[in-house]
């Protein structure tokens, strides 16, 4: 099985298996209308997409439904990239009433949900690649721009992917997705693993 197809099957297994939706975000209204409150936000402090920059560059989940951003498609880092919003999906559940203010509210909290999610992401590119990113020159670009957190927000985060991706390079995967997309990986497409035998 080539690489794409098996990640192309992988992603209906796994939102089917932590309970998610996607649903596309250029026909979501709900989407259009964050859309302009990030424009506006945008306008007001700077450190924080703006409304093209959140339909075409940001997908996003509220709750159980994953909307893809629009130029997701065309990405290389697409399966990835759903892999990580179905770790948001699992966090949801966990916790579905706390989950979305506190996301929202609380910075910290925020980080450690968003470095959890990264995690899941990487444990997967880990597996098909063998390789592990360095934490302290990756994530600020990736965690800063976006996410509204402070440079305390970004250490916290950061030592959560340490740890992680400490176990991760000793084949230890420890998220939810993580652990469900390379077990399915293992048993679908062996012969794509690239990551260290356990």
């Amino acid at each position: 099985m080539l690489r794409d197809e098996a990640l192309d099957a992988l992603i209906p297994y796994l939102t089917s298996q932590v309970g998610a939706a996607i649903r596309e975000k250029k026909d979501a209204s709900e989407m259009q209308s964050i859309a302009q409150v990030f424009g506006a936000l945008h306008l007001a402090q700077g450190n924080l997409p703006n409304a093209e920059e959140f339909l075409h560059r940001f997908t996003t989940t509220l709750g159980p439904v994953i909307y893809p951003s629009l130029d997701l498609a065309t990405s290389p880092t697409r399966h990835l990239v759903l892999v990580h919003e179905c770790q948001h999906v699992v966090q949801f559940y966990k916790d579905p009433l706390v989950f979305p203010p506190k996301y929202l509210a609380d910075k910290e909290y925020r980080a450690g949900k968003e470095a959890q999610a990264i995690l899941a992401q990487l444990e997967v590119s880990h597996w098909l690649t063998g390789k592990i990113p360095t934490v302290r020159t990756d994530l600020p670009r990736g965690i800063a721009y976006g996410y509204a957190l402070n440079p305390e927000d970004i250490l916290f985060a950061q030592r959560i992917l340490e740890v992680g991706m400490t176990m991760t390079s000793n084949g230890v995967y420890a998220t939810e997705v993580g652990k469900i997309a390379t077990k399915w990986l293992n048993q679908n497409a062996h012969e794509l693993y690239h990551g260290c035998a356990y």
